[in-house]
């Protein structure tokens, strides 16, 4: 190698080695893709150049309106800075020279070749002087001279300018983008104040830098940790930068740092690395600056916006904290990322990195130390979030800076300055649960800024907060308050790591023993280990046994979380429920004392508080405990009957033998008792006019005097208190003993009147207690109830005979005593009750007594409405209430008795002496009543629960219920007191008679039967089957409807009764002879089968099991399964075989159907029919003519008239008409075969037996030879072959023999669609060639003026059926010729004509065709034009008017045009797809289509000869083209070069003769390839689309 070298530098050629120099700058731009790259590197070198203002201005701009983004197509930047020097020249047209100013970042030299990105030809004008670059191809070329500007503008001379433009391609400018850039570029810059942004000469933007003094930070906390450098100053100064959209505040903290020559080892060497890098020397002093913004923190934000670093300007590197950054760092080629791969200058920028904290830590402190308040706290923490950054060496060194002084570190909690040491990280909540106060960071501040405490948290600079510590808390504040154990048991239920924190068993019962706690009621501790149960309820507040929750620490726990996700948590699942509890308080219960887990801490007696608890406890659940074990129940009643536990009024306990429930005494027990007796209770009225005595003393209410001021007590049940032995009342207790000594009524009411104030509920005892004694009976006791006093009683003659009990003392009217009678319910005069009772019933002198004394005792009172008893007499002397009797009587009342009528009317009311009386005669008078029976309030009819009770008692016989019905229709109608409820009742109440054929009669409920009208003879036939009653007016029927009964029965009923053999034998007679009940038996089959899918599952399969069809076998009538039976479908066959035939004229379609799925068979399907023919079979003329028409039409039988297939058809229906074959023979043997029986087929008669049959094995119909061929046999047996259900044979044999033996005119008259059928019939042999036909004229083809109204109806009536009729949109049609036939849909005419040519269209596209017709500029309306003008030219030839001539317009159909009765309609659809677009790009006056459309007018004309498309109909439109092509031929001659001589006339004339023939074969090609088209239904008497063009092609050539 050393010798090739040596020989190579001696010998070899000398040559330079050439760069392209366009594509090392285009590689050096690509590491300059960034937005506005340009714009910092011009930034950051007007800034070295000491420059204040920077203009950037755009030109040529273009901005969206509403829009923030711009294209500019020319950009100029200007300066005030330093003017270019030569270096300066000589440095910007090299490549790669760097700044070697050593305060300058700039190290690569190729800054301000990122101006290429934007523009090949930059322009510098600066000090006079200026410079061009240009590419000469791949090398760059520079032009520099004296600037010739300065002449005219010597200010110029001043500035710096960079032109560019025009660029190379628009630059999109974001100027929101654009501005919070330029702002972010202030924040640093050394030199530049003020940044303007103008478009096309107008100022949009500017932005302002404005500095305050400089306050220089205490020395005590400069950064000391750097080797490589010194801080020698630090301070701040507060700046502001001015924008459109505001004003930022911010502090920037400027630190500058000595090179320590001696800092490290080897510095030479390092140095010397450096320098051979960067080109220069490494700075000796150099400054780091920070921005931090003066904003407050957001809670709500999701993240602080991370500051960038800045070298010289912004980076793509972050601080990963809220502040920016600048300092003297080295960064990579593309200036976007700090330069940590060189070996050498990543000392540099590590150590300048980690400085950069130190002056954050500083500034932190300094800040700290002046803070205010709590707000600014949080942004300063939030400032220093430390979270990942872009580059993980920037965090890194940034934390180890601002960490390295971390004994001296505070953080601010709640307003003070705590150091690290001191504080305590919280984990998992437990600071919430510490009791005594320790230093915890709080939740929120810890939220504020979590990066920063996870960073203190790794380096160990806090301590966390432990379970240990809590343990330690908890022991030290033993017991716990229950609020406090709730948190400390919530805490522990929600964590969702619980190893985290409880890691051992240690720890565990560690802190269940912690946790100490007070019973609120007791007093009593416990502890969280000795915990096993919780309370079930927190509803009572009892105490518990030791190892349960107490109450107050449950009640706590529900305001925190849930109990049992608590007690799941702490593994106590088990739960004390109330017979739990009561079995641990029976089990405690030692010689009847209490437990002491219920009794206060220290004390022997029960406190007033847990014994009310305890009883509420029981009352509240004491069936569970009567269902207990007796020894539980009786040992805790025994335990609270012998200790002192019923707390009464006066706040003290007592036993409950000695309390009471109501009375006197002081030992009521202070609880409100739920009574729930069945004792008549009476209201005590307390007048509002306190009452006075002769002194004008007042008088005492008994009621009033009631302590009703009592707080609410709690509530306990009588039964509960009768259980543990306390006295329902005192006062009972003192009148028993007096009245077993027999003391007077006088003495017991002084000593009750006289004694303490009496409870309402002692009012209510006294009324139902017996005390007192009345005259005449012995020592017999009443209740007050019972008794009258003696002063107001009238003794008449007859009132000692009633059975009256009188008070034996009368105390006077206003005594203390006469008031408490009337409180108790001792009344004045005798009740009524006690007037109609007993030996009283029937005593004439009572009613005497009562009507003489209803005025003035009882009309106060009185309300018929609330008596219950009877007392009225009835005309057979019995006594009823007022609602069960008449004046007169009626269907369901008896009458009044007649002399208690006659004696009521008599007594007049009077007009007594008492002032009150004379005031309620004058009301009564003045209502109407004018007697003691008015007053009495007797109706004449019955109320609406009497005319139940008479429903259910009493049945009604039929001839009873059809007047009981009309009554209760009229009366129910307009009775109010006729709710829904009685209809409710009435519904299943049996009370309508059903009377059967038998004479039985039983009674249904409305919702069992239905009812028939007078008016609904149709369903009558029902009632023999069903319960069915017969209405004989509408009133008795709407009252029956709105009982419940139904207008029609269910069909399950129907099923039902018809299966039920019983009503069967008695409805249908089956005797010979006999048809009784036939008829009715199958209008209830017709019935059923109307509804059969109504019919469950399980009867339709009684149905198909059961014998329940009535049929006729060989005469013999019976009931039969349906398996058995058969439909008739064939007379002949039913004569023979003798089936089990139903009566099918009785059945429905409905009911045939129904017995086919219950399994009838039709008889056709039973029986087998063999045919044996005789002879060789032979064809015939018939036979092949029925054959072929079979075969052609096979299309034609499986469409209905309206051209849809018909329904239940198979399938293969049209396979199997295609391969039908049909011969002759001389004669054939059919034998039957059914049901296993072979019958041999002998005819009776002629008639009997048919002409052809169809074979056995295969699908061959045999003639009779020799005899008349009936149509209906042959559509029979096709209709047999194909139909789907035996009842459409009948249908489809009359349509098949329609299409058999009618000619083709003749279906297409009765609408059959004959055009649809593919292959051709009625074919027409033609011999002899063309000069067979008769010679043809045009007046032949068309139809004339003269005869057209008579075709016109022709064409109508057997064209268009049923649904073709024709009108107009928007108006009537009048004085119609003729109108067009359906194609895919009905055609309507349009209002509009086209060179008097009429359009028309479907139902469907009616509007929107009308709508562009009317559209001078639509598309369809310039073709419809093109289309009209090409009709006439080709009518012009042919010499067809106008007039028969029509366009349509259907998007569904593919028919070209056709010809209905003569008139011509073409598919303006067609020449719009397929010819519109080529006729209007050629210039000449003859369209290409011309030819088309020419071709397609004589095939249409040639229907007017032959409807059909068979060879006839070629041969006519061939003659046709040929006798008009030198008529064409001339006309476009003439059309192009004018007219034309004689002679030239003459050979076009020849020339067309001659190639007739061509056209001919041309178009019989094209009629034979039609013919051979499979199946297309749209295909009419019209070509298609494709065989048209075919023709159309031929035609041209030829003539071409």
């Amino acid at each position: 190698a050393r010798l090739i070298k040596a020989s190579l530098k001696k010998n070899g050629d000398f040559q330079n080695v050439t760069v392209n120099q366009r594509r090392l700058i285009d590689t050096m731009l690509a590491r300059y893709a960034g937005d506005f790259a340009v714009f910092r590197e011009l930034i950051q070198n007007s800034d070295d150049a000491g420059s204040r203002n920077f203009v950037i201005e755009f030109n040529q701009t273009r901005q969206a309106e509403g829009s923030s983004t711009i294209f500019t197509l020319e950009v100029r930047i200007e300066n005030d800075g330093k003017k270019f020097r030569a270096e300066d020249w000589d440095r910007v047209k090299r490549i790669s020279e760097g700044n070697p100013n050593e305060q300058c970042v700039g190290m690569f030299g190729v800054g301000f070749y990122s101006v290429f990105a934007l523009v090949d030809d930059p322009l510098i004008q600066s000090g006079g002087q200026c410079m061009l670059f240009s590419w000469n191809r791949n090398q760059l070329t520079y032009r520099h001279s004296v600037d010739p500007a300065v002449k005219k503008d010597p200010s110029r001379a001043k500035r710096t300018i960079f032109s560019f433009g025009p660029l190379k391609e628009p630059l999109e400018v974001n100027l929101t983008k654009l501005e919070k850039f330029l702002s972010d570029s202030l924040y640093f810059t050394k030199n530049l104040r003020r940044i303007t942004v103008r478009i096309d000469g107008k100022e949009m933007m500017s932005l302002k830098k404005h500095f305050g003094g400089f306050k220089p930070l205490p020395k005590n906390i400069f950064p000391t940790s750097s080797k490589l450098f010194k801080c020698t100053t630090m301070g701040y100064r507060e700046c502001i930068i001015s924008t459109s959209r505001g004003r930022k505040k911010f502090e920037l903290v400027t630190a500058s740092f000595d090179l320590r020559k001696n800092g490290i080892k080897d510095f030479d060497n390092f140095h010397a690395r450096c320098k051979k890098i960067l080109k220069k020397n490494l700075p000796s002093t150099t400054t780091v600056s920070l921005q931090f913004p003066r904003t407050n923190y957001d809670r709500k934000a999701a993240e602080i916006v991370k500051g960038r670093i800045f070298v010289g300007l912004s980076t793509n590197e972050d601080t990963g904290c809220g502040f920016y950054a600048s300092a003297h760092l080295y960064p990579t080629i593309e200036r976007e990322r700090v330069d940590f791969k060189s070996t050498s200058l990543k000392r540099w920028n590590e150590d300048l990195t980690r400085g950069m904290g130190e002056v954050a830590r500083a500034y932190y402190d300094y800040r700290l130390s002046n803070s205010n308040s709590v707000q600014e706290d949080e942004d300063l923490l939030a400032t220093f979030r430390f979270s990942d950054t872009k580059s993980p060496e920037v965090s890194t060194l940034l934390k180890e800076g601002f960490f390295s002084r971390s004994s001296s570190l505070k953080i601010p909690i709640h307003g003070k300055r705590e150091l690290c040491r001191d504080i305590i990280l919280p984990k998992c909540a437990m600071e919430n649960l510490m009791i005594n106060s320790v230093t915890v960071i709080p939740e929120t501040l810890k939220l504020v800024s979590p990066e920063f405490f996870k960073a203190l948290q790794s380096r160990g600079l806090v301590k966390t907060l432990s379970i240990e510590s809590l343990i330690e808390n908890l022991d030290e504040n033993a017991p716990l308050t229950s609020d406090h154990v709730a948190k400390v048991l919530a805490w522990r239920a929600d964590l969702k790591n619980p190893k985290e924190v409880f890691r051992n068993k240690n720890i565990i019962s560690a802190f269940r023993k912690s946790v100490i706690f007070k019973c609120s009621l007791t007093g009593q501790k416990r502890s969280l280990d000795k915990i096993k149960f919780f309370p079930k309820s927190t509803k009572f507040s009892v105490p518990y046994p030791s190892d349960t929750l107490p109450f107050n620490v449950t009640k706590a726990l529900e305001y925190y979380t849930s109990v049992r996700k608590v007690m799941e948590a702490m593994k106590i699942t088990a739960q004390l429920s109330f017979h739990q509890w009561a079995t641990r308080f029976s089990d405690s219960c030692k010689d009847n004392k209490l437990p002491s887990w219920i009794k206060q801490e220290g004390k022997e007696a029960l406190s007033f508080q847990i014994a009310q608890a305890i009883h509420v406890f029981n009352s509240s659940n004491l069936q569970t405990l009567n269902s207990m074990r007796k020894s539980v129940f009786q040992n805790v009643m025994s335990a609270l009957r012998e200790n002192k536990t019923v707390p009464t009024l006066q706040k003290s306990l007592c036993k409950p033998s000695e309390a009471c429930i109501y009375g006197l005494s002081g030992a009521c027990v202070a609880f409100t008792v739920d009574d729930h007796s069945d004792e008549d209770v009476f209201e005590i009225k307390v007048d509002n006019d306190v009452p006075r005595d002769d002194d004008n003393e007042m008088v005492v209410d008994l009621a009033d005097e009631e302590i009703n001021n009592e707080d609410e007590l709690p509530r306990v049940s009588l039964k509960y208190l009768h259980h543990l032995g306390v006295k329902r009342s005192a006062l009972l207790s003192s009148i028993e003993v007096m009245t077993k000594r027999n003391d007077s009524s006088q003495t017991i009411l002084s000593w009750i009147a006289s004694g303490p104030q009496l409870r309402s509920e002692d009012i209510k005892l006294l009324r139902s207690t017996p005390f007192l004694r009345c005259k005449g009976k012995g020592s017999k006791l009443f209740r007050p109830s019972e008794v009258i006093f003696e002063s107001d009683i009238h003794l008449e003659s007859s009132l000692p005979k009633m059975t009256v009990h009188v008070l034996a003392w009368n105390p006077p009217p206003r005594s203390k005593e006469f008031r408490l009678l009337d409180k108790l319910g001792v009344s004045k005069t005798p009740q009524m009750d006690a007037l109609f009772v007993g030996k009283n019933t029937n005593s004439h002198e009572v009613l005497t007594y009562f009507l003489r004394a209803f005025e003035k005792n009882y009309y106060k009172d009185y309300d018929p409405r609330n008596i219950e008893f009877p007392f009225l007499p009835d005309a057979e002397g019995n006594l009823r209430d007022w609602k069960n009797i008449a004046l007169d009587g009626d269907i369901f009342l008896p009458s009044l008795n007649k002399t208690f009528k006659d004696k009521a009317k008599a007594m007049k009311i009077t007009s007594p002496d008492d002032k009150m009386l004379k005031q309620y005669a004058k009301e009564f008078k003045e209502k109407g009543y004018l007697s003691v029976l008015d007053l009495l309030q007797i109706k004449g009819v019955p109320e609406a629960s009497d005319i139940m009770t008479y429903l259910t008692d009493k049945k009604l016989s039929p001839l009873e219920a059809t007047g009981a019905f009309l009554y209760l229709g009229k009366q129910m109608e307009s009775r109010v007191d006729v709710t829904r409820t009685h209809y409710r009742i009435l519904k299943k109440l049996p009370f309508i008679p059903m009377e059967s054929r038998d004479g039985k009669v039983e009674y249904v409920a409305p919702n069992d039967c239905f009812v028939v009208g007078p008016h609904d003879e149709n369903i009558k036939y029902l009632k023999a089957w069903t319960s069915c009653f017969t209405a004989t007016n509408e009133i008795s029927e709407n009252f029956l409807r709105a009982s419940g009964c139904k207008a029609e029965p269910k069909v399950s009923d129907i099923v039902e009764s018809i299966l039920n053999e019983e009503k069967r034998i008695a409805n249908v007679k089956v005797s010979d002879g006999d048809t009784t009940g036939v008829h009715e038996y199958y209008q209830i089959l017709n019935f059923i089968a109307s509804k059969f899918k109504r019919v469950p599952k399980a009867l339709k399969k009684r149905m198909k099991e059961e014998a329940f069809l009535f049929s006729v076998e060989d005469g013999r009538p019976d009931f039969r399964r349906p398996n058995e039976c058969y439909l008739v479908d064939n007379k002949l066959y039913e004569r023979i075989v003798k089936p089990a035939a139903l009566v099918i004229t009785e059945l429905s379609e409905d009911c045939k159907d129904m017995c086919i799925e219950l399994g009838v068979q039709w008889l056709t399907s039973a029986v087998k029919v063999r045919t044996r023919t005789s002879g060789r079979p032979t064809t015939s003329h018939r036979s092949r003519e029925l054959e072929e028409r079979i075969n052609d039409y096979a299309l034609l039988f499986i469409h209905g008239r309206n051209g849809k297939r018909m329904k239940g058809l198979r399938r293969d229906s049209k396979k199997i008409f295609e391969n039908i074959k049909v011969f002759e023979t001389e004669s054939f043997i059919q034998s039957l075969t059914f049901e296993g029986d072979l019958i041999p087929l002998k005819p009776q008669s002629s008639g009997d037996m048919k002409m052809c049959v169809l074979s056995s094995t295969d699908s061959t119909l045999h003639l009779l030879r020799d005899a008349e061929l009936v149509p209906f046999d042959v559509a029979d047996i096709l209709a047999e072959l194909v139909v789907e259900k035996k009842t459409q044979i009948e249908t489809v044999s009359s349509h098949f023999s329609q299409i058999l033996f009618l000619k083709p005119s003749q279906l297409l008259a009765r609408g059959y669609p004959t055009d649809r059928v593919q292959k051709e019939v009625g074919r027409v042999e033609v011999g002899g060639g063309r000069d067979t036909l008769p010679q043809l004229k045009v007046q032949n083809y068309r139809r004339s003026a003269g005869i057209s109204s008579t075709l016109l109806k022709n064409a109508l009536r057997c064209s268009c059926a049923k649904h073709r009729i024709r009108k107009d949109y928007g108006r009537k049609v009048t004085n119609v010729e003729y109108e067009p036939p359906s194609i895919s849909d009905e055609l309507l005419r349009c209002s509009q004509t086209i060179g008097g040519i009429e359009c028309y269209t479907t139902a469907a596209e009616m509007k929107d065709v009308v709508s562009k017709l009317s559209d001078s500029n639509s598309r369809l309306r310039s073709a419809a034009s093109s289309f009209v003008e090409v009709l006439h030219k080709v009518a012009t030839v042919v010499g067809v008017e106008p007039r028969f001539m029509s366009i349509y317009k259907d998007k569904y159909s593919e028919t070209i045009a056709f010809n209905q009765s003569g008139s011509l309609f073409f598919n303006v659809g067609v020449y719009e797809q397929c010819h519109y677009k080529n006729d209007m790009k050629t210039s000449e006056k003859i369209p290409p289509s011309l030819y088309y459309w020419f071709v397609t007018m004589c095939h249409e004309l040639a229907h007017n000869i032959e409807s059909d498309h068979n060879r006839k109909h070629e041969r006519v439109m061939e003659d046709l083209i040929i006798k008009f092509s030198p008529a064409l031929m001339k006309y476009t001659t003439s059309q192009t070069n004018g007219s034309l001589p004689q002679n030239q006339e003459n050979v076009f004339t020849q020339r067309s003769h001659s190639s007739s023939r061509q056209l001919k074969d041309a178009t019989k090609v094209s009629r034979k390839r039609e013919r051979r088209r499979n199946g297309n239904p749209v295909a009419s008497s019209s070509r298609t689309l494709r065989s048209s063009k075919r023709i159309r092609n031929a035609f041209t050539i030829d003539l071409t």
